[in-house]
């Protein structure tokens, strides 16, 4: 996110909003391998397109979100099953 003039994140607590966004992402590339491996549904387009639309969308809306507003939002405190 070097374009967007935004810190490391390894130098900043990452706020909550943006936390999300990273669950949200993870949680769509657990969900296609147990619709694969646990409902055994195949893809609906093979999955080197459904990966790069995701990370597409991801990387977009993690700068839209890390752009605007970034010295308003609040930090992330962990939560106990973090510390």
């Amino acid at each position: 996110m070097r374009e967007a003039g935004l810190p490391k994140i390894a130098s900043e607590r990452l706020p909550s909003d943006q936390l999300q966004l990273v669950w949200n992402m993870h949680g769509s590339i657990i969900y296609l391998a147990i619709r694969k491996y646990i409902y055994g549904f195949q893809p609906i387009e093979p999955l080197a397109a459904t990966m790069q639309t995701m990370v597409d969308t991801f990387l977009q809306s993690a700068l839209n979100l890390m752009s605007k507003d970034a010295p308003k939002r609040k930090a992330h405190s962990p939560s106990v099953l973090e510390r």
